[in-house]
């Protein structure tokens, strides 16, 4: 409910990678690659909240260098994200779909918060490369 009320009623335009929303079928991992490499945040929402129960959906966001809004393993910001919470936005930190769109229309605006959730790209990219990009 709190995808469709986001997604609706405040304006947050996002592509849903999960079986939470009816999403459109892709059969072709380089098309969805390349269609969540559009968007600056990814939902990426696990079908259950069990500990180290962390699937392709936050993978996937990462890899196309969005910032995942995650819901899911509560472990995933200690253990699984390359800087802690500080690399994606955690759904759970929010008690409403309110709060949340409001977080990220401020990451939207503030170019400077945004790319510190980025940092992670530049790090892993080697010092000798051009930063990981999803341009």
């Amino acid at each position: 409910m709190t995808v469709l009320l986001l997604n609706r009623q405040r304006g947050i335009d996002f592509y849903v990678l999960s079986q939470v929303v009816n999403n459109r079928a892709l059969s072709e991992e380089e098309r969805l690659l390349t269609l969540l490499g559009r968007y600056k945040f990814v939902l990426a929402v696990e079908n259950a909240e069990c500990p180290d129960y962390v699937t392709e959906k936050l993978w996937r966001a990462l890899r196309v260098g969005s910032v995942p809004v995650y819901h899911g393993a509560p472990n995933a910001a200690m253990d699984f994200l390359p800087h802690g919470a500080a690399s994606a936005v955690l759904a759970s930190d929010w008690p409403s779909a309110d709060g949340l769109a409001r977080e990220l229309r401020r990451l939207d605006d503030d170019d400077v918060a945004y790319k510190r959730m980025l940092a992670h790209k530049r790090k892993y990219a080697g010092a000798d490369q051009r930063p990981i990009s999803n341009k």
